[in-house]
């Protein structure tokens, strides 16, 4: 049986809602774009992230709330190769994926949770940041469960969407995720047995290989 609780509310790209707290924003970077040399990522002209390859994160740091400009850069270099703005709210975290390839960059910006899960549960979302995997069935079961007789439990997710948090069980820590083209049993991205921990919360990231394409892997965050 599904070990899914409950559905909790969506968090938007670009999402303002605010906890009430007077404490400044956190943001986090990852590189995702493939193909794509190393980056420098400035917000309001502070470097937040300095020289990340893809697939690697830059973690948390505070900025100002409000209105900002985000400047992606090749790393060591001056010019812009991207900007944008972003909408940040005191007391609020966020994760700036640099997405999108080399020519064309892109930025996907989502609003992490801050409250932790339930005691005996933890917290996962899906962020599909892989432009040639697709739309994506996703399954999150126990680690030796044929996909045969299961459900999804993310269905027909593209490239640039971010779902919600849902609730699991914690159990005993074992989880695995797999990953097939809607409708389909074979899977194509499968984490194998990967423990994850009560009360924390978790973005597992759908990544394609550095120079782009297959093979494809998840990426877990904590979103702490």
């Amino acid at each position: 049986m599904k070990r899914l609780l409950v559905l909790l509310p969506l968090l938007f790209l670009l999402g303002c809602g605010s906890s009430g707290s007077d404490i400044d924003p956190f943001v986090r970077i990852m590189h995702v774009s493939p193909g794509t040399d190393a980056l420098d990522v400035y917000v309001n002209g502070v470097l937040l992230a300095q020289g990340i390859r893809y697939s690697q994160t830059q973690d948390y740091l505070q900025t100002d709330d409000g209105t900002a400009i985000v400047e992606v850069k090749l790393a060591g270099k001056v010019k812009n190769i991207y900007e944008t703005t972003a909408s940040f709210t005191k007391g609020e975290k966020y994760t700036i994926f640099v997405t999108g390839l080399p020519s064309v960059l892109e930025t996907l910006v989502t609003t992490d949770s801050v409250q932790r899960a339930d005691v005996g549960y933890l917290k996962i979302r899906l962020v599909q940041a892989s432009q040639s995997a697709g739309r994506l069935d996703v399954y999150i079961t126990g680690s030796h469960r044929s996909l045969d007789n299961e459900d999804p439990d993310l269905r027909n997710i593209n490239y640039g969407q971010v779902t919600d948090y849902r609730q699991y069980e914690e159990g005993n820590n074992e989880f695995r995720l797999r990953a097939t083209g809607p409708g389909s049993k074979s899977d194509f991205i499968d984490t194998g047995l990967i423990y994850l921990d009560e009360r924390r919360i978790y973005s597992v990231v759908v990544l394609e290989s550095e120079s782009g394409g297959a093979p494809y892997s998840f990426r877990i965050l904590e979103d702490r």
